[in-house]
C-alpha cells in the first residue's frame, strides 16, 4: 500500500497497528508518526504517543492507562493501552481488573466481564 502511495495515512496507520500488535511499538510509533503527518486531523498523534508509551515498564504504563480510563475523554486510548499490556503480561492481574473495569464503563459488558476471569 505505501509502496502504490506513499503519503497514504491511512495506509501508514494500518501499518503501526500491526506493528503494535506485534510488540515493535518504536516501529508502531513512527508509523503513527508518519500517518499523522500526512493527515492531522485524525488524530494518529494519539496512537503514536499510545506506542511511546508502551516502551516503558508495565508499572508505568499501568499507572498512565489507569489515569487515561478514569477519564471519558482519554478511556479509548487506556483500553487500547490496557489491552496492548495484558497482551504482552498476561499475567499483571491490576491491568485486568483495570480494563474490566474501563470496559464495563464504556458498556462493553461481556469483554469487560471477561477481564475478571
Amino acid at each position: 500500500m505505501l509502496t502504490q502511495d506513499p503519503l497514504d495515512a491511512s495506509a501508514a496507520h494500518a501499518l503501526g497497528t500491526v506493528e503494535l500488535a506485534e510488540g515493535n511499538y518504536d516501529a508502531a510509533e513512527q508509523l503513527f508518526l508518519r500517518a499523522h503527518a500526512y493527515n492531522s486531523t485524525v488524530g494518529y498523534d494519539n496512537d503514536a504517543a499510545n506506542a511511546r508509551l508502551l516502551m516503558e515498564d508495565d508499572e508505568t504504563v499501568y499507572q498512565r492507562a489507569s489515569a487515561m480510563v478514569a477519564s471519558s475523554v482519554r478511556r479509548e486510548d487506556g483500553i487500547s493501552v490496557l489491552t496492548a499490556l495484558v497482551d504482552r503480561s498476561p499475567e499483571y492481574v491490576e491491568a485486568h481488573v483495570a480494563l474490566g473495569d474501563a470496559l464495563l464503563a464504556d458498556d462493553d459488558i461481556t469483554n469487560g466481564l471477561m477481564q475478571y476471569h
